[in-house]
């Protein structure tokens, strides 16, 4: 699993979820990611914020598509165009993590409290 921090333009909600739903998700679809959840951070020091969670298919498949995916033309031109827009990207950084799930603790498909 990959963890993903986005923070990005204040006041451009809008264009970054524009992004997200017709250039973002579908090109990291395509490159093999499966996207479990992305969520807004409502509240903390590192606003705004998107979170995503990625699966992938095992550690290779992460390494090799992942590099696919930042590398994608159509992605690539999106950032191009952005930066010709506004003079800038809408995601100002991020972070990646990397997670391996915890044999004592593994995630269940639901956010519903199973006890």
């Amino acid at each position: 699993h990959q963890l993903i921090n986005q923070r990005h333009l204040v006041g451009r909600n809008p264009e970054v979820i524009e992004f997200l739903k017709n250039v973002w998700i579908p090109r990291l679809k395509a490159a093999g990611g499966h996207i479990i959840g992305i969520c807004d951070t409502v509240s903390g020091p590192m606003m705004p914020n998107i979170v995503s969670l990625i699966a992938w298919p095992d550690a290779e498949s992460y390494w090799n598509n992942w590099r696919a995916f930042n590398e994608d033309p159509e992605l690539i031109a999106a950032f191009r165009d952005q930066r010709k827009r506004i003079g800038t990207t809408l995601f100002t950084s991020s972070d990646s993590f990397l997670m391996e799930p915890a044999s004592y603790a593994l995630p269940c498909a639901s956010l519903l409290d199973r006890g």
